[in-house]
């Protein structure tokens, strides 16, 4: 869009002032045109610009929506949880309350084994006055052979009570193994 007139001119000094003028127009017309395609893209982009920013905070907008709801639902999860793991806790509780009430009626294995000390030594002493009667007796009186029932009765009662206590220990194992098992089961081990 330059001025022909002056490129042609190989010698500056034969321009006129009117062709100068008009090569200046000219130029103003191509600078003022350039102006304004340049103003129009700015505008453009000025436009294009304010465009993607309402679209960016629609975008923020609904996703800080998003992030409240998911908040709001993992608070009620949280609570949730709470409250469950606190009714665990709770019968846990009860459950250790029972063993506590139970074992808190149950003979101790000290005072079993007071009580065995004690059976034996009173079977042993009734098995010596029953030696000793015996041996008093060389005939038998009539009731000789009541007494002689009555001491192998002694003596069943003696094995069956040792019979009785082995399956009574026995029995605590067992139920001491199950309420071990019990609590390995509510504190989560198995």
């Amino acid at each position: 869009m330059a001025n022909t007139d002056l490129q042609r001119t190989t010698d500056p000094s034969s321009a006129t002032v009117e062709s100068i003028a008009a090569s200046i127009g000219h130029q103003r017309d191509y600078v003022n045109g350039r102006f304004e395609i340049l103003t129009e893209n700015l505008s453009s982009l000025d436009r294009l610009t304010e465009a993607k920013f309402v679209t960016y905070r629609t975008l923020v907008d609904s996703q800080a929506d998003k992030v409240s709801l998911a908040l709001d639902a993992s608070e009620k999860a949280i609570t949730k949880a709470e409250i469950a793991t606190d009714k665990r806790f709770e019968s846990m509780n009860g459950f250790r309350q029972s063993l506590s009430d139970l074992s808190s009626t149950m003979a101790t294995r000290r005072e079993l084994e007071a009580f065995i000390v004690e059976l034996k030594a009173t079977i042993s002493e009734l098995q010596k006055q029953t030696s000793e009667l015996r041996s008093r007796l060389d005939v038998g009186p009539a009731g000789l052979s009541s007494l002689q029932n009555q001491y192998s009765a002694l003596q069943g009662r003696s094995q069956g009570s040792d019979i009785t206590v082995g399956k009574f220990y026995g029995a605590i194992a067992a139920v001491g193994a199950g309420l071990g098992i019990i609590v390995l089961i509510a504190n989560g081990v198995f």
